[in-house]
C-alpha cells in the first residue's frame, strides 16, 4: 500500500496537494468539492489523477462562490450557449480535456467547458440568500472505490468516503504555497489502516 495519508496536517497546500489530494484521488470513483474559489491551476495540478476518475466513469462536482470570477464562470457560460448534442467518445473527450488544460489560457476555457458540456464536471454555483457574503464553506468528499488502493484495505462494512477540510480554496496557490490546517474525519476509519 502507498503512504499513509495523515488524519491532520498543518502545511504548505503542496504537502496537502502529495500527501492527501492525489492519493485519494487516484483511489476514488467520484469526488466532491465545496469551495468560495476555483481556479485551472487546482486542475492542472491534479489532472492525471482526476483523469483516473473519469476512466472509472466518475465524476467531479463543484459547489462554489458566485463572488468567484475565475475562469470556471466563462466556460459556464460558453457550455450554456453550445449545448449541441455530440457523438465524441467520452475517452477521446477525456483525452482532449487533459491535453486541453496543460495549454494555453483560450485552450484551458476551452477544455472546462467540454469537461462541463460532457458530464465529467458538474458545477454548481451557490449564492446567500441575503447579503453580498461570499459561500465560504471549504471540504471535499472522496468516494474511495472497494477495488482502489486505499479502498480494498478497509473493512466491507466501513464506510468508503473521505471528507476533508480545511482553509484552501481549489486553487493553484490552494493547492500550492498557501499554509493551512487540512483534516479528514470519518468516525468509520478510527480502525482502518488509513
Amino acid at each position: 500500500m502507498g503512504q499513509e495519508i495523515p488524519r491532520a496536517l498543518s502545511g504548505s497546500g503542496v504537502e496537502i496537494l502529495e500527501r492527501i489530494h492525489k492519493p485519494l484521488l487516484s483511489s476514488s470513483r467520484n469526488f466532491d468539492r465545496v469551495s468560495s474559489y476555483f481556479g485551472i491551476g487546482a486542475f492542472v495540478k491534479s489532472i492525471s489523477e482526476i483523469a483516473e476518475v473519469w476512466g472509472r466513469k466518475g465524476r467531479i462536482r463543484l459547489i462554489i462562490s458566485p463572488a468567484d470570477t475565475s475562469d470556471i464562470h466563462i466556460a459556464l457560460q460558453n457550455a450554456a450557449n453550445d449545448m449541441s448534442d455530440s457523438t465524441t467518445i467520452i475517452e477521446e473527450i477525456i483525452e482532449d480535456a487533459v491535453r486541453k488544460i496543460h495549454g494555453e489560457y483560450p485552450e484551458k476555457v476551452e477544455s472546462l467547458k467540454q469537461m462541463i458540456l460532457h458530464g465529467l464536471l458538474e458545477v454548481v454555483v451557490v449564492k446567500p440568500k441575503s447579503g453580498d457574503g461570499i459561500f465560504h464553506s471549504k471540504f471535499s468528499i472522496y468516494h474511495i472505490g472497494p477495488d482502489s488502493e486505499y479502498g480494498s484495505n478497509i473493512d466491507e462494512e466501513v464506510s468508503k468516503y473521505v471528507a476533508v477540510h480545511g482553509s484552501f480554496n481549489e486553487t493553484s496557490p490552494g493547492y500550492g504555497n498557501n499554509v493551512k490546517m487540512h483534516q479528514h474525519t470519518d468516525p468509520g476509519y478510527q480502525g482502518s489502516s488509513m
